[in-house]
């Protein structure tokens, strides 16, 4: 396991380090000319590109950490010992504190909250998938498994079907690998590493434009935060920070005015920029390409300059092996490309009329407008974009893209070529984009393009204040009061709008993963497990035992439900009971995964609890499958529903099965009193969502309900639903728990402790404080919270009942709480 110092503190350090080795050997190979300021963010590229490659093979798979690690120890030493490349001094501090600030801006959501994981939880379902694949081609390659016999194989089966890149899982896993820890703690890291190298990128590139350094800074800053960006980077847009960086970085590398390189050694730089962005973002990326190299040949090449580059080109050592490295490096992109173009292929539906942007919407609540990709959207959740469509953000979207306008015409006017391709390759992308895809891929080009048009907006900002100066009538004071008034309104809308995403983050359940991870490593190579929650990060941690996931179930192996209807994938109820399986199903796993919670059924008689965590629950098939002859759940209602003519019905099922002589076994279930938060005495801001539940996420406040406690006793308490800001609970003045950044699906539960209750009426009191500073605060979801059960303590659920067939009217037509009741055969 982590810790927050080795994510944030040791993994950058080594990661940083990596980089630098790999971005001076590159740079070392393209003639010494690259500024320093590229060093970094090419070094990332390399490492994208050096673990993609190294794990394209099964056979070479394994070796992608140490490959990593000794390329950049080898690119350190050669530096240190022959010292050629330029070196930065003082003016180091301004790009160092432009991608420091990236970095802590993607790190913070995790770093405040006090433990080490991630941001997006249960937001998108991609992050777990992301985590299959990084862990499976760190040992098998990319060779796809033959058969999908898990739910883990069936989600990397289909990414590799499809070609998907994987650039920066292939760095994740290289960097998980030498560090000894898992992916899932250095996710957030690589993350914020990846804004990191967008910011030193635009610091580079705008420093060619901008000459006061302080400015450049913030401008870099700024500009790599552009809102849907970062706001889709905090639930799992690692691609598109990291194609960002390596558009603007291939753009810098291809412009780069230097007497001392040649056209081969910029082209040769820039091609591993272009690598990488491909490997990070895969064919998507190949419209801005496209224009900046279009864009680029039409604006500085001229048939004499043609003539010239050809009759001066010569085949030297240096040449041929900087071409063959790019030729080796190139194959994981070749070999992907294949793949995904036919995907990308059917991902356009042909024209804007024949669209379904229903089918398309990813994530989202509705389509993103395209103006978003001006960098600026306040709206602290993405996936709504109602929220951000207001006139703060409309006037600062005008304001930016005056200045970007004016950034463009003077860049033309004075023939510097980066910021005009930059903005042009955004145009064409996005209404490429718009034309031929649905919302979920625009959303994506949108998020890419907003660092690009804020960069404009920055670099018109300080022409307008180079326009002043020009003016001998106006004070010269006033020159540097318009950049930076200017820059000021941009930068306080695009950090606002951040504030707001930060406020909302949804912070992964770190105890829970860390109970799934340590199950997974007790249970390896003892199943299949089948997982009825639904939970995309069971599938993850569960890996090697082999999980049947509702999630993404194999092909092969669809979880049956009672009536032969599979589920479909994320349907409601999320989480699926064990009583809700048929029974020669459910039979037919030797593992069984359960959420622990009061409404839970006790597997079959044969069956017992192997495992208990605070969450969960393992349950092993103890006997054969065929000692249960038939089993017949009962509601929880019980026993007004089991009326004479059930229970005749039910036990002639059960002695058709068992015989005259066989035998029956019953579970009892558990004394719940349930809390109606619904109809409580509660806030006006707080909307019931039914009788038992309410959502509390619009603002602060205390609700007041009662419940009658059936019998003196020890109760567990549990709570359903997902709490984001801090949630105390009190019964009778006393508190008994406090909850927060505790996510979940509907229907799930979390514990509460426990309490001593006397028979009747007691009083149950929520509290929901203000806000505060805390990431993950203003983090609100539909669902609500609620029920809150007490659940008295009784038999041990493990605990199973017998008697003869001829019991089985007066067990049946009992007062007993029952869960089931079934007909059974013979030990064997």
């Amino acid at each position: 396991m982590s810790s927050l110092l080795t994510s944030f503190v040791v993994a950058p350090t080594v990661m940083l380090l990596a980089c630098a080795g790999l971005g001076v050997l590159v740079a070392r190979a393209c003639g010494g000319w690259v500024p320093w300021i590229y060093v970094l963010p090419l070094g990332f590229g390399a490492v994208m590109i050096v673990s993609a490659l190294v794990t394209t093979f099964e056979i070479t798979a394994t070796f992608a950490p140490v490959v990593v690690a000794a390329i950049g120890a080898v690119g350190l030493a050669l530096e240190l010992r022959l010292n050629k490349l330029p070196r930065p001094g003082r003016e180091a501090i301004w790009p160092a504190l432009a991608g420091l600030g990236a970095f802590a801006a993607v790190a913070a959501p995790v770093v405040l909250s006090g433990e080490v994981g991630f941001s997006g939880y249960a937001s998108i379902v991609d992050i777990a998938h992301h985590f299959d694949l990084t862990t499976f081609i760190q040992e098998n390659g990319r060779v796809k498994p033959a058969v999908a016999d898990s739910s883990n194989e069936q989600v990397v089966r289909g990414l590799l079907n499809s070609g998907y890149p994987s650039g920066w899982q292939a760095s994740l896993g290289s960097f998980a690998r030498l560090l000894g820890t898992d992916p899932v703690w250095l996710y957030q890291p690589l993350m914020g590493l990846s804004l990191g190298m967008l910011a030193l990128a635009l610091f580079g590139l705008l420093s060619s434009l901008v000459r006061w350094r302080p400015f450049v800074a913030v401008a870099a800053l700024v500009a790599a935060q552009a809102n849907i960006l970062y706001g889709y980077g905090l639930v799992g847009g690692f691609k598109e920070m990291a194609g960002a960086g390596m558009l603007v970085l291939t753009t810098a590398l291809l412009t780069h005015s230097s007497a001392a390189a040649r056209p081969w050694m910029r082209v040769a730089a820039a091609s591993v920029a272009a690598l990488a962005g491909f490997l990070s973002f895969s064919l998507a990326i190949v419209p801005w390409l496209a224009v900046i190299v279009a864009g680029l040949a039409a604006v500085t090449l001229r048939p004499h300059h043609l003539r010239a580059a050809v009759s001066g080109l010569r085949f030297t050592p240096r040449v041929a092996v900087a071409g063959l490295v790019v030729l080796v490096l190139s194959a994981p992109v070749v070999l992907q490309a294949i793949k995904l173009a036919p995907v990308a292929a059917r991902a356009e539906s042909g024209s804007a009329t024949s669209r379904s942007a229903i089918a398309d919407l990813g994530n989202l609540a509705t389509p993103m407008p395209e103006k978003a990709a001006a960098g600026v959207w306040i709206s602290g959740d993405y996936r709504f974009s109602v929220n951000g469509d207001t006139t703060q953000t409309n006037l600062l979207i005008a304001l930016v893209l005056l200045l970007a306008l004016i950034g463009l015409v003077s860049c033309i006017r004075r023939r510097e070529w980066a910021l005009p391709l930059l903005l042009a390759a955004t145009g064409v992308a996005l209404a490429y984009f718009t034309w031929r895809t649905g919302p979920w891929i625009q959303l994506k080009s949108i998020a890419i393009s907003g660092p690009l048009v804020l960069a404009g907006a920055f670099v018109g900002a300080a022409r307008l204040g180079e326009a002043v100066t020009a003016r001998p009538r106006l004070p010269p004071r006033l020159a540097p009061a318009v950049p930076v008034a200017l820059a000021t309104l941009i930068a306080t809308g695009v950090l606002y709008g951040n504030a707001k995403a930060y406020h909302s983050a949804a912070l992964s359940p770190t105890d829970r993963l860390k109970e799934l991870a340590r199950l997974g490593e007790r249970y390896e190579g003892r199943g299949p497990v089948l997982v009825p929650p639904f939970e995309e990060y069971s599938e993850y941690f569960l890996r090697n035992v082999q999980p049947v996931s509702l999630v993404n179930p194999p092909f092969a192996n669809v979880p049956k439900l009672r009536g032969g209807i599979p589920p479909r994938r994320f349907q409601a109820p999320y989480s699926r009971d064990p009583d809700e399986f048929r029974l020669a199903y459910l039979q037919r796993f030797p593992l069984l995964l359960l959420r622990r919670g009061p409404d839970i059924s006790r597997p079959p008689s044969n069956w017992r609890l192997d495992a208990q965590t605070e969450h969960y629950e393992v349950w092993r098939r103890a006997r054969p499958a065929g000692r249960v002859l038939t089993h017949v759940s009962l509601w929880r209602d019980a026993p007004v529903l089991r009326t004479d003519r059930l229970c005749r019905n039910i036990v002639g099922g059960l002695r058709s099965a068992a015989g005259a002589t066989g035998r029956i076994a019953y579970a009892r279930s558990p004394t719940i009193a349930e809390a109606s938060l619904g109809i409580s005495d509660h806030p006006t801001n707080w909307i019931p969502t039914g009788k038992l539940s309410i959502n509390v996420g619009n603002g602060p406040g205390k609700l007041k309900t009662t419940i009658d406690a059936p019998g003196a006793g020890r109760y567990q308490v549990w709570m359903a639903g997902a709490v984001g800001r801090k949630l105390t609970v009190a019964v009778d003045g006393k508190r008994l728990g406090q909850l927060t950044n505790r996510l979940n699906y509907p229907g799930q539960w979390e514990p509460l402790g426990a309490t001593t209750l006397t028979p009747g009426r007691h009083t149950v009191r929520l509290e929901r404080g203000g806000a505060s500073l805390r990431p993950g605060d203003g983090w609100v979801d539909g669902q609500g919270v609620g029920p809150i059960a007490f659940v008295r303590d009784g038999p041990s659920r493990e605990r199973v009942e017998t008697a003869p067939i001829g019991a089985a009217n007066r067990v049946c037509g009992s007062d007993l709480e029952l869960d089931w009741i079934e007909a059974v055969g013979p030990r064997r």
